[in-house]
């Protein structure tokens, strides 16, 4: 399963065996996090890298819809040393509408 590159091998293709994501290999992660589309890990450094679908650009790096490889998500606004935590979870086909505040 990996329709929108969430496995972080470059390919939109199945693997029938589970295998090191290349482009993140002889780095140590300290979180990582897979939702059913598109996945985050953070490194011992505190890098953060995205990978999966992107169609809303939930993923942080670029604009395409799918970004089958990790990519390094730029944290100028906000320094590694104040990342708690990260999450990835159910990302839906459309957002959902703007809240009433009442």
């Amino acid at each position: 399963m990996s329709s929108r590159g969430q496995l972080g091998h470059g390919e939109l293709e199945s693997e029938e065996e589970p295998r090191e994501v290349e482009a993140l290999a002889g780095l140590r992660m300290s979180q990582v996090s897979c939702g059913g589309w598109h996945c985050a890990v953070v490194s011992e450094e505190g890098d953060l890298y995205t990978w999966g679908w992107n169609k809303f650009g939930q993923l942080g790096v670029t604009n395409e819809p799918q970004e089958p490889k990790p990519k390094k998500v730029r944290l100028d606004s906000a320094p590694p040393d104040n990342m708690v935590s990260q999450a990835s979870g159910q990302t839906k086909e459309e957002p959902p509408p703007p809240m009433k505040l009442s």
